[in-house]
């Protein structure tokens, strides 16, 4: 029997929002979890994950189909499990929010800023109402909002978000040209003075940095070629990552249980092994939506963790 550290489930397919960048905007379906499946998928985690386990909700939205995130993590309350959710916010009324303060949801809240915004409906008055959950924000960068990248990281924080998650639009939406790039450059240089938690800044700590040889850093790797993690669709059918919900890579179901031959489809990248930001761990999904190959890496998304690296190279933080 497989021991998971981790597991994702997507309680739909569906979303409430319309997001033109959205990785999700050629696959997303009125696909919804069924209670029962929910149950079985309880089961399923009760065999399989690790007390103390990692427990993430996506979608689509995952609070559109609210009743499987209860079901699901009060069946496993006695697990100890560290329970997340990957939201927009805009469905989270006062006893969502109340649900997921009393049972210790880390949140991780899509929202861009009210500069070139590309995701219509959103609301800044129920981003808010998260405020109290401490959320990380995770902002989408992209072509049109790069070259306000600085005033809408400001934006956020004057709002009281303090973490911030900066996730660069690499697929089909819009190329990047040269000009975006430096404005990436730029803006990443400028925001990593404020007064705020940025997730890449720690990922690239100090341990990670160029003074340090890369024997030294601590490896990083993407989750979906790792046998410990799996993603679980609303059919109950089990992939590496909630992001590669196709056919080659299904890894068995909640009912048949875990299938670890597909991981072996996605393995190490050693044309990364000579780049000094070397492990940034590619991700696979965005290598196949925009390469058709698992292990071509677009040239945007390394041009971005290499900005990140060295931008966070060039502070002092020993």
């Amino acid at each position: 029997m497989s021991v998971l550290t981790e597991a994702t489930v997507l309680t739909t397919l569906d979303c409430n929002l319309h997001c033109e960048y959205c990785f999700f905007r050629d696959m997303r379906n009125k696909e919804y979890m069924k209670s029962c499946t929910a149950r079985t998928t309880a089961a399923f985690l009760r065999d399989h994950i690790k007390t103390g386990g990692t427990l993430n909700f996506f979608g689509g939205e995952p609070l559109l189909n609210f009743n499987v995130i209860k079901i699901i993590s009060e069946e496993l309350r006695d697990m100890n499990l560290k329970l997340g959710i990957t939201t927009n916010g805009m469905l989270a009324s006062q006893s969502v929010i109340d649900f997921l303060s009393v049972n210790k949801f880390g949140v991780l809240l899509s929202y861009d800023g009210p500069y070139m915004n590309k995701r219509k409906g959103v609301s800044e008055k129920q981003v808010l109402k998260l405020l109290p959950l401490d959320p990380i924000i995770a902002m989408q960068v992209h072509p049109e909002n790069v070259h306000f990248l600085v005033q809408n990281t400001i934006h956020i924080a004057g709002l009281g978000f303090k973490k911030i998650a900066l996730n660069i639009v690499v697929d089909s939406y819009k190329p990047w040209n040269s000009e975006d790039i430096m404005a990436f450059e730029k803006g990443v240089e400028k925001i990593l003075q404020l007064p705020i938690t940025l997730t890449f800044k720690e990922n690239f700590s100090h341990y990670t940095c160029l003074p340090f040889p890369k024997i030294f850093r601590e490896k990083v790797m993407c989750g979906a070629a790792s046998e410990e993690s799996i993603a679980i669709a609303p059919d109950g059918y089990l992939y590496p990552c909630h992001r590669l919900l196709i056919p080659e890579l299904k890894a068995g179901s909640i009912r048949e249980g875990i299938n670890l031959t597909v991981f072996k489809k996605l393995n190490s990248f050693e044309n990364c092994k000579k780049c000094p930001v070397e492990p940034c761990a590619p991700c696979y999904a965005v290598n196949y939506s925009t390469q058709g190959d698992f292990h071509k890496i677009p040239g945007i998304y390394c041009s971005g963790q290499k900005i990140m690296f060295n931008s966070v190279s060039a502070l002092d933080l020993v």
